[in-house]
């Protein structure tokens, strides 16, 4: 009789359909931050001042450094006349503590002259979260002359960028 019984009831379990799931859900949380928006601003113009150049066949490099010093250097006797250099200096605005990305050129033309640029970039704006911040960008540069150099007066025009990470 046992025998039966348990034949009877693997019947039922093996003959009963298997229900299976039709629907499922799950949840994803979502999330934003608001910030304020970001703006640069120039404050000042990279200036290299007077600059006699060399006389010899020798060259001379001029060098604006991020912190405004201005230098020459090479071989050549060329020389520094007149006011001294000037970096060029950037604000960018925002959000506080904000994380930036500034891009620099690494070269840039001032008529047939080329600049090489230098510089501190700043990773984040100043101050606190939800507040507003400021951080400060100086570019410096430097570039090369010879007695072939032209005389003249050369512009240039470098383009800074900022931008929330």
């Amino acid at each position: 009789m046992y025998a039966k019984i348990a034949i009877g009831a693997l019947l039922v379990v093996t003959s009963a359909p298997a229900l299976a799931q039709s629907t499922a859900t799950a949840n994803a949380s979502s999330t934003t931050t608001i910030l304020s928006p970001i703006s640069l601003t120039k404050v000042l113009d990279m200036q290299f001042g007077k600059v006699v150049r060399p006389g010899n066949a020798s060259s001379n490099t001029v060098l604006v450094s991020a912190a405004g010093g201005r230098t020459i250097s090479g071989t050549g006797n060329g020389v520094l006349v007149g006011t001294a250099g000037q970096q060029a200096q950037f604000t960018v605005a925002g959000e506080g503590a904000a994380s930036i990305s500034v891009t620099v050129p690494g070269t840039f033309a001032m008529g047939p002259l080329t600049v090489t640029t230098t510089g501190t970039y700043p990773t984040a704006i100043g101050g606190t979260a939800g507040s507003p911040g400021t951080a400060t960008i100086n570019v410096g540069g430097s570039f090369p002359m010879t007695s072939a150099t032209a005389t003249g007066s050369y512009t240039g025009t470098l383009t800074v960028t900022a931008a929330y990470n």
